[in-house]
């Protein structure tokens, strides 16, 4: 999971050379009346590791491994915090929804600009299950673009990352 968002942040960089807003949906079904929580996948580490690996600025490959390390272990906690309910959209949610309720009056926080560009998602990504999009395996994704736009792929620069991964997971297991 964090190797195909990482793939989606570098595509994005690539070709358009930003980053935005995107969601990655995670179940709290583990909770009565669990429905989703929304990860974060645009971090700081998934921005350091797509300049990194930008054909313009090539990293060494230590370098590209440590940063493919970061993401991972950055993404897999926050994945981790969703699913446990510690997330903080659907609680900004709560807070707003509850406050208008109760106060009618919007909090700054919902007014300020920072607030409108956290919640203006460009990417927004979740897990298919079908075999007609059965790609190298188990990996079903989707990448919807919101602009009308829905495209169900496996590029060319995620099979590179997980041919990547696939090398480096086989060179630490000949070092252990």
């Amino acid at each position: 999971d964090s190797i195909c968002q990482l793939a989606f942040q570098m595509a994005n960089w690539r070709f358009k050379r930003e980053f935005v807003g995107s969601y990655e949906p995670s179940s709290t079904a583990a909770f009565k009346f669990g429905r989703t929580e929304t990860i974060r996948p645009c971090t700081k580490e998934t921005t350091a590791c797509s300049i990194a690996f930008d054909k313009e600025n090539p990293a060494k490959l230590d370098e590209m491994s440590e940063l493919l390390r970061a993401c991972s272990k950055k993404h897999n906690k926050l994945t981790r915090e969703a699913a446990m309910g510690q997330g903080f959209d659907r609680h900004l949610f709560a807070l707003k929804f509850l406050n208008g309720k109760l106060n009618g009056a919007p909090l700054p926080i919902f007014e300020d600009p920072g607030y409108a560009k956290l919640n203006y998602i460009v990417l927004s990504t979740a897990t298919l299950t079908s075999p007609a999009l059965e790609v190298a395996g188990s990996l079903q994704w989707c990448l919807t673009v919101l602009v009308s736009v829905t495209l169900c792929l496996m590029t060319g620069l995620l099979l590179k990352l997980l041919i990547i991964l696939h090398i480096m997971m086989g060179l630490s297991l000949l070092r252990s």
